[in-house]
């Protein structure tokens, strides 16, 4: 018998080259960092910090001192208000914010505590007592880098399909010309960043995974989506990304794939619940039932009655605050050309945020900058956009212009974070077209020197509220 040949030796390797499209996005975080406002002020903010203290700190869920420690620090911020409202069955104070931004923080919050306790230990005056100013710089950087994180998984999903350039651009844009740009930097310690990330990894994961047919693919999907939703409960409507596809897949008649059907989508309702189980221990411990507080149960209603609105509502509406979701969404529908299934199911993942967003009374989120809840969609628009940018780019587009309509947008959006600020009178009452244009086009470029210097120099001097130890 002949013997096999040994192996070739191996040939010279060629060096990787390093993606324009990913380092641009690298320059552009980095550039951005000094605009990061680390504070902690609002109601929101304050619930999904005082987890990280109570539980790491004090070992329970009572919040009283958490919540009077920051209502004196910040008498404005309304948290005195929470603070009075305690559940009539357990006596503790409401926290309607879920545990699962707090469990992303904690490793920053860890090491901030260590470094705090070094700190110490070398003379310095740093209080380690899991509230003072390294803590909340952690959990805002925490944010800030989760945010990223999320882009960058988004950008190589685009990468997958489409160049550089419309990759980069695409997601650049649905960044800073959303409310996620907001979110990331000017009030990071919220829940949208972590969201943002939780469901570009369950996203990233599920697409390049989706030539593995081993059964347990699907029970780390269900733990991922479980991840996303315990960050924020609406965000379990991304699983069914995964369901869409294992549906597809049983659809042809017979009992075995129907038995892989039945198997798959048990494995991924597995590994979500496995995954939401601490938020289901903290509803048993907080409201003593194993549900969200009624309070968040009474705005509410199942038939979505601000379906509509919540897209096309004049001061409230995600294509009127986010015009560059426009063509986003229109790209979904050139994305099913390339891939039917992913378009599909990130069509129907978009519809099913939009069904549960409107079913709330307080979809408008009033007070808060632009319709933020989508954020999470991020990586769905970025997909989306990109599809939308390289069809132009093959229609002959140059990228000049791609990039300049881009900047417009971005402007549009930058001028309405300039206007939420300095107008913090009329936060409640969305996009007042009356007054907008000409704060758009006059008041705010006229004081963009002024408006910078403060930013950089007296940033406290813009916010009523300037929170934070």
């Amino acid at each position: 018998m002949k013997r096999p040949s040994p192996p070739a030796p191996p040939g010279p390797t060629c060096p990787r080259r390093v993606d324009p499209g990913g380092l641009a996005l690298l320059f552009l975080f980095l550039l951005s960092l000094p605009l990061v406002t680390p504070r902690l002020y609002a109601v929101d903010s304050v619930e999904y910090f005082s987890y990280l203290h109570s539980i790491l700190f004090d070992g329970d869920l009572d919040f009283t001192n958490e919540y009077r420690y920051f209502q004196q620090l910040n008498p404005q911020a309304g948290i005195e208000g929470v603070l009075e409202k305690r559940d009539p069955t357990t006596g503790l104070p409401l926290n309607v914010a879920p545990v699962g931004t707090a469990l992303f923080w904690s490793p920053a919050y860890l090491l901030a505590h260590g470094g705090a306790l070094l700190a110490r230990a070398l003379g310095a005056p740093v209080e380690a007592d899991g509230l003072s100013r390294p803590y909340i710089l952690a959990v805002c950087y925490a944010s800030v880098l989760y945010a990223f994180a999320g882009l960058f998984l988004s950008y190589r999903l685009c990468r997958r399909f489409f160049p550089p350039f419309p990759s980069a651009l695409a997601v650049a844009l649905v960044w800073l010309a959303t409310p996620a740009f907001f979110y990331s930097h000017a009030s990071p310690p919220w829940s949208h960043s972590v969201s943002l990330f939780a469901v570009a990894l369950l996203v990233y994961v599920w697409h390049t995974t989706r030539e593995q047919p081993a059964p347990a693919r699907f029970l780390l999907l269900g733990l991922l989506g479980g991840l996303a939703a315990l960050v924020r409960e609406q965000d379990v409507v991304f699983l069914l990304i995964p369901a869409v596809e294992a549906l597809a897949a049983g659809r042809r008649g017979g009992v075995r794939p129907l038995l892989a059907l039945s198997g798959r989508l048990a494995l991924l309702g597995t590994g979500a619940f496995l995954a939401f189980a601490p938020q289901l221990a903290v509803y048993r411990i907080l409201g003593g039932r194993f549900a969200p507080n009624p309070t968040v149960a009474g705005k509410f209603t199942w038939w979505s009655p601000a379906f509509f609105p919540v897209l096309g509502d004049p001061h409230y509406g995600l294509l009127v605050w986010c015009p560059v979701l426009l063509p986003a969404l229109a790209g979904l529908f050139l994305l099913g050309r390339r891939d039917r299934l992913l378009g599909l199911s990130l069509g129907l993942a978009f519809l099913a945020q939009v069904y549960l967003t409107g079913a709330y009374l307080t979809w408008m989120g009033p007070g808060s900058f632009g319709p933020r809840r989508f954020i999470a969609a991020t990586v769905l628009f970025a997909l989306g956009l990109a599809a939308f940018l390289a069809f132009l780019r093959e229609k002959g587009w140059p990228a000049w212009l791609l990039a300049g309509l881009g900047g417009i947008l971005v402007a549009w959006n930058l001028g309405l974070i300039a206007n939420w600020i300095l107008h913090p009178e009329e936060r409640t009452a969305g996009l007042l077209w009356d007054r907008l244009p000409e704060r758009l086009f006059w008041e705010i470029p006229r004081q963009a020197f002024d408006f910078l210097r403060r930013l950089f120099l007296e940033r406290g001097s813009l916010y009523r509220n300037p929170g934070g130890p």
